[in-house]
């Protein structure tokens, strides 16, 4: 499948047509500037044209030098993890995760420019290079172990240096200059133009290198543009991005946020989530920092909140259509007075269900429990005694008491539930009998029929949610978007009650959309963040089930053994090491994240 002309994956807003003058070649689409940044980019100082030179020859050179100091190290890393993993595909990801965090990026237009002329002949080595530094240093592992291994993985980078074949992994061009201000000057935004020269300070420009189509691309990096523009979640494509100068081009601001030690799923499916979705991740995260020093804030707000709020929109909006419904049909509903209708099928069977049950009826339609299911169950004896009462006196019943007969079952089943205990046998052949009370007068009016579907569909999306969610948790409460957020983390969790959960969530957005809800937002993606911001930082509830068995085991181990193990002290403070070495810390992985989602804003 042909990747599309410029790998653009978003549509950008339709720009001003700029005039040709600064050097600015006709046909490119420029960002709207003040007057006077206007005139500032038309006549541009000695100062500026200064900056580019300097980085044009400057950038490139730090360039190359912080990228064969990050190869060297990177392979070290990658080493020293296969040895103690023996897993090569982490040791592959902590490689690329320690060369490309110490991988200087040009900051001038003018060394951005120079670093993508510098790309374009090397590309082939660089592939041939990346091969042998691995080859070498797979054999120097077999050869020696770890430490010859870390040393024969060098050499390749040390040569490359010397042929210049490194500069096609440390010249990549990490800014895109089609779609954001680079050196002072405006954004290009016309992908699809032909690009004849780059712009820079004073008009000077330079010729920059052909974009690559499908056919340039390896097999693997076009699988790889064809999942990121299709949004994938995957987790083989968080670390890169698509590119107008190579097609794909390695992502650095998501590989910073994998270095904190964010899962690449969730990097990939925060890149492929809506702009709506990437807001509330950053008040998530907001929170979730706030409340990782604050104690006390912590303990009224939670990540999960947020999309307790989300479900909670979804909620709102069924419930006004519930109601509006409900009004509706009673206006119906009135229209039946009179309107006589067939009900011995419904009631015939309803009879038929409690002799099953082993109630029977004397002549007067009075209910006998003895020897029956429900003996002795005070809340079922009771419920059944009333509805049978109720259509013992009413006389021969029209198309409306039948409604009416509908309605009393429903209070009677919401009550019987909370004061009387009612459940099992008893609610369904209730639930039974309204439903075919139901579908008599559905199939002989059709005005009834029409309101009556849109009631039917909205209280049963309620109610599906309310099962799901348990009778503890007060949908209207003031603090329901909590209760819920908190009933949303069994998305995440093995409980057996996670599918009813999804099935009611599906339920109640399908209902919604139905009857002209708008929800742009996802909110399996907002729990995932969520729970990854859990993974990542710790649980935010100190006494949660995950925090005190981690504290549980730990504390087992060491009343187990007398003391801490001395090979987990070992192990643990090495760990602590290497990641203070890499950077890893809490605070920076607050600021990676922070970085990707604006990115993606």
């Amino acid at each position: 499948m042909p990747l599309p002309e410029g790998f653009e994956i978003e549509s950008q807003p339709q720009r001003q047509q700029a005039q040709p003058s600064g050097g600015i070649p006709a046909g490119f689409e420029v960002e709207q500037m003040p007057a006077q940044a206007r005139q500032q980019e038309e006549e541009p100082g000695l100062m500026d044209v200064q900056k580019q030179l300097t980085g044009s020859m400057v950038e490139p050179i730090l360039t190359l030098g912080s990228a064969a100091v990050g190869e060297v190290a990177g392979g070290l890393a990658g080493l020293y993890e296969l040895a103690a993993t023996r897993d090569p595909d982490a040791a592959e990801a902590l490689r690329q995760r320690v060369s490309g965090a110490l991988a200087y990026e040009p900051k001038t237009a003018g060394g951005q420019i120079a670093s993508q002329v510098l790309t374009a002949p090397s590309a082939a080595p660089a592939a041939a290079m990346e091969k042998a530094t691995e080859l070498s240093g797979e054999a120097g592992y077999r050869a020696g172990g770890p430490e010859v291994g870390a040393v024969a993985s060098t050499f390749p980078t040390i040569a490359s240096m010397v042929y210049g074949g490194v500069q096609g992994r440390a010249m990549r061009p990490r800014t895109d200059p089609g779609r954001q201000e680079v050196g002072g000057l405006p954004a290009i935004r016309d992908a699809d133009a032909p690009i004849d020269a780059t712009p820079t300070a004073q008009g000077v420009g330079v010729t920059p290198p052909a974009r690559p189509s499908a056919a340039d691309l390896s097999p693997q990096k076009q699988e790889i543009a064809r999942n990121i523009e299709q949004g994938s979640t995957d987790a083989s494509v968080a670390p890169y991005r698509l590119d107008r100068w190579q097609g794909v081009a390695g992502d650095p601001v998501a590989k910073k946020a994998i270095n904190q030690g964010f899962d690449e799923s969730v990097i990939s499916a925060v890149k492929a989530a809506t702009p709506e979705d990437r807001q509330k991740m950053m008040r998530m995260l907001a929170i979730r920092q706030r409340g990782h020093k604050n104690a006390r804030y912590a303990m009224d707000n939670r990540a999960s909140d947020v999309a307790g709020d989300s479900l909670m929109r979804r909620v709102r909006h069924v419930k006004r259509t519930n109601e509006g419904a409900g009004k509706r049909l009673d206006s119906v509903a009135k229209t039946l007075k009179g309107q006589q209708v067939n009900y011995n099928g419904p009631i015939g069977d309803f009879l038929s269900s409690l002799r099953d049950m082993g109630v029977t009826m004397d002549d007067r339609l009075r209910p006998a429990f003895k020897g029956s299911d429900i003996e002795g169950v005070e809340g079922a004896e009771r419920v059944v005694k009333r509805i049978i009462a109720r259509m013992r006196d009413t006389k021969t019943p029209d198309a409306y008491d039948l409604h009416r007969l509908k309605r009393y079952i429903d209070e009677q089943v919401t009550y019987g539930k909370s004061a009387d205990g009612l459940g099992g046998k008893t609610e369904r052949v209730l639930k039974k009998l309204r439903r075919d009370l139901d579908s008599t007068l559905d199939s002989q009016f059709e005005e009834y029929n029409r309101v009556n579907t849109q009631y039917s569909d909205t209280v049963n999306a309620i109610d599906a949610l309310q099962d799901a969610a348990g009778t503890k948790v007060n949908l209207y409460g003031e603090n329901a978007d909590k209760a819920i957020g908190t009933v949303l983390r069994r998305l995440m969790s093995n409980t057996q009650s996670r599918v009813n959960l999804i099935d009611a969530i599906d339920e109640l957005e399908t209902v919604g959309r139905k009857y002209g809800g708008r929800f742009t937002d996802d909110l399996k993606a907002q729990m995932l963040f969520a729970d990854e911001l859990d993974k990542r930082f710790g649980p935010t509830a100190r006494t949660s089930l995950a925090g005190e068995v981690e504290k549980g085991t730990k504390r087992a181990a060491e009343l187990a053994t007398g003391q801490r193990t001395v090979t987990g002290a070992a192990a643990e403070a090495a760990a602590e090491a290497l990641a203070k070495a890499r950077g890893v810390n809490d605070d920076a992985a607050f600021r990676s994240m922070r970085e990707l989602l604006k990115q993606q804003l």
